[in-house]
């Protein structure tokens, strides 16, 4: 997914990178310290859109509102 992220301008931290034990496939992390609120949310609707792409490609019954 990451790399649609990046096309999408938007990036994040795969979540195993903050597990000694490799869990964490189902998480990220966002950084959001610098970005005004504005380019926050800009990013945010950003990567939702990536996000549900993914989960319509894998066939998922869950829905991103």
């Amino acid at each position: 997914m990451m790399p649609k992220a990046i096309v999408a301008k938007v990036a994040y931290v795969p979540g195993t990178a903050f597990y000694a034990d490799g869990l964490g496939s189902w998480s990220m992390r966002l950084s959001y310290c610098h970005p005004t609120p504005e380019r926050i949310k800009e990013g945010v609707k950003a990567l939702a859109g990536v996000v549900k792409q993914e989960m319509e490609r894998r066939g998922s019954g869950l829905e991103l509102n």
